[in-house]
This record gives C-alpha cells, structure tokens and sequence, in this order.
C-alpha cells in the first residue's frame, strides 16, 4: 500500500573542516618552549631584563653558556614569531572583516595586556619587592599612584595589537576590497632577499641600540625608586618584529591552515 511507504532517508551532509597544518602548531609549541627557557636563562645567570636574577651574569662556564644560548635566541626567535603571525593576518581579515578581527584582535590581545600590565605585571614586581625586605603593598601603591604599566612579556602582544591595526589601516588605504581578494599563492622569498633583510635589520638594530633606552622590564627594586616607562616597547627587538611581519603578509597560504593569531 502507499500509505505503508516507508519515508526516504534524510539526506546526509558532510561538512569538510579546512586543513589544518598541524606543524604550524608544533612549531609554536617548540618556540613557546624555547621562550621559556630564554628567560629561565635570564633568571640564572645569563644577559637580558626580567623581574628577578637567582644568578648573576658572570664569565664562569656555566654563564657563559647561559649568555650564548640567549644571545642565539635573541638573535632570531621573536622575529620568527612575528613572521608566523603575519602569514596568517591577510587570510584572518578576509574571513573575518574589518570588524570582526579587529574585536578579535583586541579579545586576544588587548587583554591579556590590560590584566598582565594593570594586575600581573605589579604584583610581580611587588613579590620580588618583597623578598628584597622592600614591602608589598608599598610598592603595588607606588606603582598605582605613578600610573605605571609594566607590559613585561606580553610586549609581544603589545606589538602584535600594533602591528595587526596598521595593516588594517594600510589594507584600508591601498590594498584591494576584502571582497573582491583573490588570494594568489606567491613563491616565498629567495634566500638573498632574505640575506638582505637579515643585515638590514642588523644595522637596524645596531643603531637602535643607541638611539634608544634598551626597554627592558624594570626590576621591582627599581620601580620602587624610579618610574618605569609606561607602554615601553622591547625597541631593540622592533627591527626584526616588523620585518617578519611585514614580509610574511605578502605570503599566501596554500590552503586553509586553520591557525590564526
């Protein structure tokens, strides 16, 4: 009988998740780690500003190691960052619009910021303020009252934030509509262009170095006494965070990578 039909099946719909490249995350992963370890290094006796020192830097063999191990770091692995940032940042735009990624951008990275540099960043000074025989309280109320924000670490997000609104106002300006972008894959650079870059950026920084404060994260013993530079960028690291990033945006990805920033 008709009535006695059974009814067909529902269709069934498979929907694809786009590729992820999951070495993209491994290796973040790795220079998260290798982030970790540069400012353990610090703490123990290498060069570089942190918030607290068990050793100080010193020509024995175990600071000498310590000292070339950072200096290797420093050398590259916040650039490369910034590179891996950028790839992903025209793609970030086109799927997201301007809105959407810049509210993205501010979630993400402003913050993490705001909490590390009006909350975290203070009470760590004032933990090691405290283990100096200086007070706690004395100098969170200090550092309030003087309106200081130590950004510490997250001047990487800091920057980012920067970095991520200029190329939208520069996309804004000359770069075509979000609409009508086709993204080309673009060979990546050859290793001269890169050679270039890597001695520009050298120079760069070798004038950098004098023409500007080497920011580093103020000591809690000395925020107690001198007023920090508030919202100080790592100026010395700038040169190689801006060039990874303006580089990597002019590279397309191939397929959808998953990943953002």
């Amino acid at each position: 009988m008709r009535g006695c039909d059974l009814p067909a099946e529902a269709p069934t719909y498979h929907w694809r998740m786009p590729a992820r490249d999951f070495y993209i995350d491994r290796l973040r992963s790795v220079m998260t780690a290798l982030v970790i370890f540069h400012h353990t290094a610090i703490t123990y006796g290498a060069i570089g500003g942190w918030f607290w020192r068990e050793v100080e830097p010193s020509r024995t063999p175990s600071g000498i190691l310590l000292i070339l191990f950072c200096s290797v770091n420093q050398a590259y692995f916040m650039g490369f960052f910034f590179l891996l940032a950028g790839y992903f940042t025209p793609a970030s735009l086109e799927r997201k619009g301007y809105a959407r990624f810049i509210l993205d951008r501010c979630i993400r990275l402003g913050l993490p910021l705001l909490a590390f540099g009006l909350l975290l960043g203070p009470f760590t000074a004032a933990l090691v303020t405290s283990a100096q025989g200086e007070g706690f309280w004395p100098t969170i109320g200090w550092l309030w009252r003087h309106k200081q924000f130590i950004n510490g670490p997250l001047w990487f997000a800091q920057a980012l934030l920067i970095f991520s609104l200029a190329y939208c106002a520069w996309r804004t300006t000359f770069g075509s509509p979000l609409a009508s972008a086709q993204r080309v894959p673009k060979p990546v650079p050859g290793h001269g262009i890169w050679l270039l870059a890597s001695l520009g950026v050298g120079r760069r920084r070798s004038r950098s170095g004098k023409l500007y404060p080497l920011a580093s994260t103020p000591s809690a013993s000395s925020s107690a006494t001198s007023p920090a530079t508030s919202f100080s960028l790592r100026w010395e690291s700038l040169p190689g965070a801006t060039t990874g990033f303006a580089s990597s945006v002019g590279i397309t990805p191939n397929r959808g990578c998953g990943a953002s920033w």
